[in-house]
């Protein structure tokens, strides 16, 4: 069974959205900057990356505390790499291909980046500030959840805590270029 402090999540995830925000704020060619022996993707398109997958992440819980779309399933849990992944806390680099729908663009806007950065915080927040519907909505039949393409059915708290867990993933690549990068 799989145990999460969404509160904590949701506060880690609060602090990564602030520490994004001072990230774009860096010289936009540091920003673009592409290192092929570190990653093929520049710090603004990890972040961008980042973003877009966790724009989905909050709408899963969304979807979960409406309980009506078709995308939900019902009793139905994490697979096995689903459950190794949020059990460890951590991502291993360079084995997963992001889908399509969540792969940036090779110069990504930074307005656009910076946009859906705002969305993404106001989406934690109006999550934060309903926490205990958020926590019952994924107990209320043994696991009400959204289905991620690899990791299998996740709960709200699931999808907050792979949110998290993929934000530091990134962050920590985007940092690592940045610092490489001067």
């Amino acid at each position: 069974m799989l145990l999460f402090d969404t509160k904590a999540d949701l506060a880690g995830l609060a602090s990564f959205h602030r520490r994004l925000g001072e990230i774009l704020e860096l010289d936009e060619l540091r920003l673009q900057t592409v290192l092929p022996e570190l990653s093929g993707w520049s710090p603004l398109q990890q972040i961008f990356h980042v973003l877009l997958s966790n724009e989905l992440a909050y709408r899963n819980v969304r979807l979960v505390l409406e309980g009506s779309s078709a995308w939900l399933r019902r009793g139905e849990g994490p697979n096995l790499l689903g459950f190794l992944l949020l059990q460890a806390g951590r991502m291993p680099r360079g084995i997963a291909k992001a889908p399509r729908i969540v792969t940036p663009p090779k110069r990504p806007n930074l307005g656009i980046v910076r946009d859906t950065l705002a969305s993404n915080e106001a989406a934690r927040a109006e999550i934060a500030a309903g926490l205990e519907a958020v926590l019952s909505a994924g107990r209320l039949d043994g696991g009400t959840g959204v289905p991620h393409q690899d990791l299998g059915n996740l709960g709200p708290a699931a999808w907050i805590a792979f949110a998290a867990l993929h934000g530091r993933h990134h962050l920590a690549i985007a940092e690592e270029l940045l610092v490489a990068g001067g």
